[in-house]
């Protein structure tokens, strides 16, 4: 299946901020005579740490890097008339194992004052099903055109998100906002990420129409989902995003990018 894939990314405005702690890639690949698979990483590096962009460079780099040796692994394992499509727990597996090598590798920034941390939201994307793994709170959202829903396809691991699960405030309101920043889990904090930290999911039939967005939580801010449903309904390519950023920046000091995937 067809699609567009659009970026952007800017800096924070405030003159405090020296520079972007956002960082984002994307490969695509192809193995032997199999069809073409896309991996896109975006991390927002943790910004009260010293080396929050070391840390954010670090981590997509480090977890592409190792997946792509993982899959390569993989194929050279099974050899010929293999196809990693008929192999997502293969997928699934691997993704894991470079989130931990990503890990690992931030940690080994520095100590102490000089620490680095990040979130990383990652998509493994195979024609019309994608792999999400992430930690931390960086949003991966799937618009359903047929459906004119929005899905949140992450897990945000954050403190708003856990204390409005467990009904001390609702979602979206000023209590839940206060909170959003206050991250309980990213690469970096310690040298074995627990499973529990990890969220993977599947997304399936992936439709014409539809688009993925995954993004730093500045990208976002305090738009709410009703809002990014709108937007993804009438929006497309750069105009999406540049609204999606205009809408979210009420402060000059989150960073802001996405990746928009178009089908």
């Amino acid at each position: 299946m067809k699609y567009k894939i659009h970026m952007k990314s800017r800096k924070a405005e405030s003159m405090f901020h020296e520079a972007n702690e956002d960082a984002y890639l994307r490969v695509n690949v192809a193995y032997m005579n199999d069809k073409a698979i896309d991996l896109i990483a975006v991390a927002d590096g943790v910004t009260h740490l010293a080396q929050g962009e070391k840390a954010a460079w670090t981590a997509v780099d480090v977890y592409l890097r190792v997946l792509q040796g993982r899959l390569q692994d993989i194929y050279k394992e099974k050899k010929e008339r293999f196809s990693v499509y008929c192999h997502a727990d293969g997928v699934n597996k691997a993704m894991q194992e470079a989130l931990q090598e990503a890990n690992r590798a931030v940690c080994k920034i520095g100590e102490g004052l000089e620490a680095g941390g990040t979130t990383l939201s990652a998509i493994t994307l195979m024609e019309d099903m994608a792999i999400v793994i992430n930690t931390g709170d960086s949003p991966v959202y799937h618009y359903r055109a047929g459906e004119g829903a929005l899905y949140l396809e992450s897990h945000i691991m954050n403190k708003a998100e856990t204390d409005a699960s467990r009904g001390k405030y609702e979602k979206e309101t000023e209590d839940y906002y206060q909170n959003t920043h206050i991250l309980l889990s990213y690469l970096g904090k310690r040298a074995d990420l627990p499973e529990r930290e990890i969220s993977l999911r599947y997304i399936y039939r992936i439709a014409p129409g539809d688009k993925l967005i995954l993004g730093t939580d500045g990208a976002f801010g305090e738009t709410k989902k009703e809002q990014i449903c709108r937007m993804a309904r009438e929006e497309n390519g750069q105009g999406l995003l540049m609204r999606l950023f205009e809408t979210a920046r009420d402060t000059d000091d989150d960073d802001q990018t996405a990746i928009l995937l178009e089908f």
